[in-house]
């Protein structure tokens, strides 16, 4: 396992001086056909929070099961060890791993921790009648929506100097307690991460949105999409049109459209340029999508726009 499961030593060395109620971590694992057994990156009787940036795992426990897919994060907690293992697959796997100390949490959030989610609370805070914490294990995951995988990507390579990073480290887990452990205000409880169906669709949608952007100038190929976004082809096209009412080709026209247009309003590019820039070789094809879009001609859309 050695071998292949890689730590960003930098890393490890700039979040050492922080706090010593928690520990983050980047982890990958090099592109191969077998399954990696990185149950040594989740720790046992610690909240753990896993942003699953690339690649398939299964994390195991007391009653608790959960299978990682890219741009999820998942919550997950046990008084015993957590087994956790990489999928066999060609693609690598990629993720951040923030481990939180249940008495870090209570005496950060001091009279707060009433407010986080109770399925938290009663895990990691409360006790039975003989003092020791209840055995409740926790288990949860969802999508990551397109701001949080930025930020989790930032978690691996922070955008500031190497003198400010243990500040930047303390403010980004404060930030992550703060956005996933409490409960919406008036709201008198919820599941973590308010997982409920209109906001699991929404950040599904959105991640599908963001895969978009990212590939504007590719071919649309639904089986990557989905396989990234962690469904069934037919079921995402399927979901997708029942949400928004229009299909995922339909979407990617529209955003390619969208960036051609500000390319030639910004004067970045001529109709040709931005046809290829978007992902167009042919240049009538990409004439005909933005006259659907837009209603005019790409040649007569800066005139049009004054």
């Amino acid at each position: 396992m050695r071998d292949n499961l890689i730590q960003r030593e930098h890393l490890q060395s700039e979040v050492s001086s922080c706090d010593p109620g928690w520990i983050l971590m980047w982890y990958g694992i090099r592109r191969q056909s077998n399954a990696v057994d990185w149950s040594s990156a989740l720790r046992k009787g610690e909240l753990n929070v896993v942003f699953n940036l690339q690649g398939c795992g299964v994390v195991m426990g007391e009653r608790t099961r959960l299978s990682l897919v890219s741009s999820t994060i998942s919550m997950c907690w046990s008084h015993n060890d957590l087994m956790a293992t990489r999928l066999p697959g060609e693609s690598s796997h990629e993720f951040v791993v923030l481990s939180i100390s249940p008495e870090w949490l209570e005496k950060t959030l001091g009279e707060g921790v009433e407010s986080i989610f109770q399925a938290l609370r009663k895990s990691l805070i409360s006790t039975d009648s003989r003092g020791e914490l209840a055995e409740s294990p926790v288990g949860f995951l969802r999508a990551m929506s397109s701001s949080e995988r930025d930020m989790a990507m930032q978690l691996a390579d922070p955008p500031c100097e190497d003198q400010a990073r243990v500040i930047w480290y303390a403010a980004k887990v404060s930030e992550i307690v703060a956005l996933h452990m409490f409960r919406p205000a008036g709201q008198k409880e919820a599941e973590p991460f308010c997982v409920n169906r209109r906001r699991v669709n929404h950040e599904r949608i959105d991640a599908v949105h963001h895969w978009l952007e990212e590939h504007l100038d590719q071919p649309l190929e639904l089986e990557l999409l989905a396989g990234d976004i962690g469904c069934a082809k037919h079921y995402l096209s399927r979901f997708y049109s029942q949400q928004t009412g229009k299909t995922i080709s339909r979407k990617l026209r529209s955003l390619r459209v969208e960036k051609a247009g500000r390319l030639l309003l910004g004067g970045k590019a001529n109709v040709t340029e931005a046809a290829l820039i978007v992902g167009y070789n042919s240049l009538s094809h990409f004439t005909k999508a933005f006259v659907m879009e837009k209603g005019v001609k790409p040649s007569e859309y800066v005139s049009y726009m004054m």
